[in-house]
């Protein structure tokens, strides 16, 4: 499978990728499975690998944490919507959010944007956190509605709402989108997770996600 993702690539790709790392991940859809790749400059890797060893830790395997939990809750999506639906996914986290758009149940669009310490408020409806997820995820969805030649993403499911709340009503109100929340009570597929403390689901459901893929 590599030989053949590696040649692929090869095909398309505006940089020599002889010398680069690739990698995958396999994102379910209505279809099955796509994968979504990647290609970096070994030279580049080892950068990151030398700044690690440095501060004395040890690299290990390195992961789009969006898509396992994305895989993780698909079953919960298609119970709220139907398989080949259109609909948006944005995982929030502390350190980034990812925004996917997906058309016909069929991965379409990505975009992960790293969160600086700056735009966090005290104030939940004066967080500019918020306010820039708000345009970054409008944008997307007019980028998707100009490609899609007028198609609208109708739903987004939301993981994540590090704003209290209020990222859920502003999306619905100034997007005019149905926000669906995804409540990590919903994974009946994962024992034990009631157990987990509340405050801890967000930091413990990315690791659940890619041991789940791994599994």
């Amino acid at each position: 499978r590599d030989k053949v993702i590696r040649w692929m690539i090869e095909k398309t790709s505006t940089m020599p990728i002889q010398d680069a790392r690739i990698a995958c991940q396999s994102l379910r859809s209505a279809n099955g499975h796509r994968l979504l790749v990647s290609a970096i400059q070994v030279p580049i890797v080892k950068q990151y690998e030398e700044a690690l060893s440095q501060a004395d830790l040890t690299p290990g395997v390195l992961d789009a944490a969006s898509v396992h939990t994305f895989n993780l809750y698909r079953d919960v999506i298609v119970r709220t919507t139907d398989d080949s639906a259109d609909f948006a996914y944005l995982n929030v986290r502390e350190e980034y959010y990812t925004i996917m758009m997906f058309s016909d149940g069929e991965p379409d669009f990505i975009r992960v944007k790293a969160i600086r310490d700056s735009a966090v408020s005290e104030d939940p409806a004066k967080d500019l956190l918020t306010s820039r997820i708000l345009e970054d995820l409008a944008g997307s969805l007019t980028y998707y509605e100009e490609r899609a030649e007028g198609r609208r993403i109708p739903r987004l499911f939301l993981l994540g709402d590090v704003s209290g709340g209020v990222l859920a009503k502003r999306a619905e109100e100034d997007l005019h989108i149905s926000v669906v929340p995804l409540d990590p009570g919903k994974l009946d597929r994962i024992d034990g997770l009631q157990k987990v403390r509340a405050e801890h689901l967000s930091a413990v459901i990315p690791a659940l996600a890619a041991a789940v893929e791994r599994s």
